[in-house]
């Protein structure tokens, strides 16, 4: 099969992705709300740095919701996806360190 025939019936059965969009948008408009608040710098970033932890598990329940594929195990693109995203876990103890260190 072809790279373009495998990206293309991924992102027809993923749907595009857009339950990760909407899953971001949500975030991102709590991030906001976060940054509209009257309180201190150093409770801003940590409470930005906590609602980014809901992106995937909303991601996981917009999928449910309009039924997109996006577990598709017989394209290895699919599993590459998988394995980029789960490298991003080795950031979270820089960044809690970094957070630690210079809240601001």
């Amino acid at each position: 099969m072809e790279i373009n025939d495998l990206r293309n019936e991924l992102s027809i059965r993923s749907k595009n992705g857009i339950a990760f969009l909407l899953a971001a948008t949500l975030v991102w408009s709590i991030v906001l709300v976060i940054f509209l608040l009257p309180i201190e710098i150093r409770y801003k970033n940590i409470f930005t740095f906590y609602s980014t932890c809901i992106l995937f598990p909303l991601a996981i329940l917009f999928s449910k919701l309009i039924k997109a594929d996006w577990k598709i195990n017989d394209n290895p693109l699919g599993t590459l996806g998988i394995y980029l995203n789960i490298a991003q876990l080795i950031y979270f103890p820089i960044i809690f360190w970094a957070f630690s260190k210079n809240p601001t």
